[in-house]
C-alpha cells in the first residue's frame, strides 16, 4: 500500500506485543505504522522523515522517552507526540509537557482509548 507522508505514524517501543497491537490498530485506522525499537533509532527517524504522529514509550533500552522528546523537539520537529507508558507512578506528565509532549496514554493499551486519542490529536 502506498501512503502519503501524512498517513505514516512512528511508534518508538521496545515491547513487541505493544508494537503489534498499536500497529494493528493504526493500520485499521488507515495509517502506516513504522517501528523503532530504541530511542536513538526513533529520534533519527523522527528527524529524517515527516510523520503524522510520533508515539513514544518512556522506558526504552537506550535513552528514556523524556530524552527522546527533548531530542526531537531540539531538532525543531513539530509533529504531535503521544507518550504511551506503563509506569504511571513514575511518569511525570509535567516534565513531558515541559519538553514538548502534551498527550499521553497509560498501558495496558485499550484499543478504543487509543483510537479516540489518536483521532483527537491528528
Amino acid at each position: 500500500m502506498n501512503h502519503r507522508e501524512q498517513d505514516i505514524v512512528l511508534y518508538i517501543e521496545d515491547n513487541p506485543d505493544n508494537m503489534r497491537l498499536v500497529k494493528r490498530v493504526t493500520e485499521k485506522m488507515g495509517y502506516e505504522c513504522i517501528a523503532a525499537e530504541t530511542g536513538q533509532k526513533g529520534v533519527k527517524m523522527a528527524i529524517s522523515h515527516p510523520f503524522r504522529l510520533i508515539m513514544i514509550d518512556i522506558q526504552l533500552p537506550d535513552i528514556d522517552g523524556y530524552e527522546v522528546i527533548k531530542q526531537i523537539r531540539s531538532a525543531n520537529v513539530q509533529t504531535p507526540l503521544l507518550v504511551i507508558t506503563a509506569d504511571v507512578i513514575q511518569f511525570n506528565a509535567k516534565r513531558a509537557a515541559s519538553l514538548g509532549c502534551q498527550h499521553f496514554l497509560t498501558k495496558p493499551i485499550r484499543i478504543n482509548t487509543l483510537i479516540d486519542k489518536i483521532n483527537s490529536i491528528v
